[in-house]
């Protein structure tokens, strides 16, 4: 269902009225695909042109819109590395110029690296990308169904990151700059200048086209549960503080009145109490709730509860593991199934130090353990040996950065005495600035780096992964980042008679050796494996299954999937039964899947629906004792 019109009249495009965008936002798994494409079907019944664009790395758009979509509708879903490969193409001579004029690299040094992938690319081009779809297709309105929160931020960031990114190129032209004023003249204007003029233009077009209230809205989705309230909250002070239209805010799959029901009086109750923090801080926003109706989405067979079979459960964190990976679709459960296997690990395996470490931006692990954590590791009170920590990769950046700047000076000095002697102030100026420039993909580099530090200081890191297609880059980045330490160790050695590597030098060698031990360490299931966490419903099992094929692809082992809040079994609610039934058909049509694909030793757990959810040591483990065992 989607939400309530507004009030405000619509924007029609005309030829000198660019198109109105609505952002869909908030954190994985509340519904934003679902009522990006409700709202979709609504425009379009108004005889409006939409585009729907999925910035998600992990896309459910098709999913939700079906093979056929309706008239008026298109529906794109972003490939990050096409979009770069579409914006460099007509750009790339223009660069290849600048970086041979701006840096002491030679033709062959800037083809290698141009070559080479770029992390964390997918917000940073997104805002330019939809532009692009936008002039193609002419729609009347864009609807943007956005990565879960924290990346969604970094989306938001990018005309910011676009501007910086710039003033880094405009700095490497600055030695002509220099060089013709010292002679009295004045360098002459190229496509390098040209790129650079334009770049910090596109970054003021983005940024105030964001800020218009005519012909941006951002509606944040929510759910009335406390996680997914907790950041909301951070959603709307972040939005305000930088002046971002947030027009509305979804509180979607909203429970209704019940009396006879416990299950139904307890959503409620919940909903309830986690819902006012929210409209106190938003107050001057307009709600919308969604009811939830257990619908489903086309016809299902019950396979009756007699699909589970509760067994013993099977271990999940093997004596001797070094790194468990928790995985899935946003919103399913991740941090709070990620905090039991960590504490139940702490409890079976006494005398091992363990790390709970998030590597999602927009972190839950300290809601969920009722403690206060930071980006330094912090003993999980009543659990001994346990420590967790969120990663503040801005934080950790900055506290890198001051030993990077000493490297970079040292690889950068002039070299005294004798052999070659170059001024390199222009070149030391750059690389100063990239150091300042906090660049694309920074979450999954400091979350690498934190896991890289980890595994030799614990017996076992538990990672609480950012949501599935930010967690595929994250665990495919020992591979790009090899690519890159690669390169820059070889042009550190092919530049060593004019730039000293010194501590730069050490540090890269220091990186190679960690990233290559843990590609090995990845793929090594006796001592990696990765637990995928998931949800009984359609688009939930679309994309667990692409997980797991992904997963299976980079070479890690999944020990076992657990499908969380299953609604429970004994119950003459016609609305928990209807659930049911669709829920039994989800986890029957899962297992099918696991068994097509021959997942040997890939058990299918069920997690109870707890109201209110698990929160706190204690909670978490008498949570944890009522899992059921496999399934048939």
């Amino acid at each position: 269902m989607a939400p309530t019109r507004t009030s405000r009249p619509e924007v029609r495009r005309t030829p000198d009225r660019p198109f109105a965008i609505h952002l869909y936002c908030g954190k994985g798994g509340v519904g934003k695909t679902t009522l990006s494409v409700a709202a979709a079907r609504r425009e379009a019944a108004r005889g409006r042109r939409v585009l729907v664009v999925s910035t998600d790395p992990a896309h459910s758009l098709r999913d939700a819109l079906g093979r056929k979509p309706p008239r008026r509708i298109e529906a794109v879903e972003l490939d990050a590395a096409r979009a770069l490969g579409r914006w460099l193409g007509p750009r790339r001579g223009a660069l290849e110029r600048l970086l041979l004029r701006g840096t002491l690299l030679d033709r062959e040094d800037v083809a290698r690296l141009l070559q080479l992938a770029l992390p964390g690319v997918d917000e940073l081009v997104a805002l330019v990308e939809i532009e692009r779809l936008a002039a193609a297709r002419h729609p009347d309105l864009v609807i943007v169904d956005t990565a879960p929160t924290g990346h969604t931020w970094r989306l938001l960031e990018a005309p910011e990151t676009i501007r910086a990114v710039a003033g880094v190129l405009d700095a490497m032209l600055a030695r002509d700059r220099d060089v013709a004023a010292a002679v009295g003249g004045r360098a002459p204007r190229d496509a390098a200048d040209a790129l650079v003029e334009a770049l910090a233009q596109d970054a003021a077009r983005l940024a105030a086209r964001l800020r218009d209230p005519r012909f941006t809205r951002i509606v944040w989705i929510t759910l009335a549960e406390p996680v997914a309230v907790a950041e909301a909250l951070d959603g709307v002070a972040w939005l305000r503080a930088r002046g971002l239209p947030l027009t509305e805010i979804v509180v979607n799959r909203a429970a209704g009145a019940a009396r006879s029901c416990p299950t139904c009086r307890a959503r409620a109750a919940v909903g309830q109490a986690s819902i006012e923090p929210l409209r106190r801080a938003a107050r001057g926003v307009r709600f919308t709730f969604v009811r939830d109706r257990p619908v489903p989405s086309r016809p299902i067979r019950d396979p009756g509860d007699a699909a589970i079979r509760r067994q013993k459960r099977p271990a999940l964190v093997p004596e001797g593991l070094k790194v468990l990976i928790v995985a899935g679709k946003g919103g399913v459960g991740k941090t709070t199934v990620a905090c039991g296997l960590a504490i139940e690990a702490a409890r079976t395996h006494r005398g091992r130090r363990i790390l709970l470490l998030s590597s999602d931006p927009a972190h839950s692990l300290g809601d969920v353990l009722r403690t206060r954590l930071g980006d330094s590791a912090r003993r999980v009170p009543g659990v001994p040996g346990l420590e967790a920590r969120e990663i503040d990769a801005r934080a950790a950046l900055a506290r890198e950065r001051d030993e990077i700047r000493r490297g970079v000076e040292e690889a950068f000095g002039a070299r005294p005495g004798g052999g070659v002697h170059v001024d390199l102030a222009h070149d030391r100026d750059v690389a100063l600035r990239l150091i300042d420039l906090s660049p694309p993909g920074v979450d999954e580099i400091l979350a690498l780096v934190s896991v890289l530090d980890a595994v030799d200081r614990y017996d076992l890191v538990v990672v609480d992964t950012a949501p599935t297609g930010h967690a595929l880059k994250f665990l495919a980045m020992p591979e790009v980042a090899a690519g890159w330490l690669s390169e820059l160790m070889r042009i550190l050695l092919k530049y060593r008679d004019v730039a000293r590597m010194g501590p730069l030098g050490e540090q890269v060698v220091r990186l190679s050796r960690g990233v290559r031990r843990l590609q090995v360490l990845f793929r090594d299931p006796a001592q990696t494996r990765a637990v995928v966490v998931t949800r009984a419903a359609e688009l939930p099992r679309l994309e667990t299954i692409r997980l797991l094929d992904a997963l299976d692809r980079l070479g890690i082992r999944t020990s076992g999937v657990v499908v969380n809040a299953a609604t429970p079994t004994r119950t003459n609610c016609p609305r928990c039964r209807a659930a049911r039934r669709m829920e039994a058909a989800e986890i029957a049509a899962l297992a099918g899947a696991r068994r097509t694909r021959r997942a040997e030793g890939c058990d299918i757990i069920v997690a109870p629906l707890a109201l209110p959810p698990p929160r706190g040591v204690a909670r978490l483990m008498r949570w944890m004792r009522q899992w059921a065992g496999d399934i048939n």
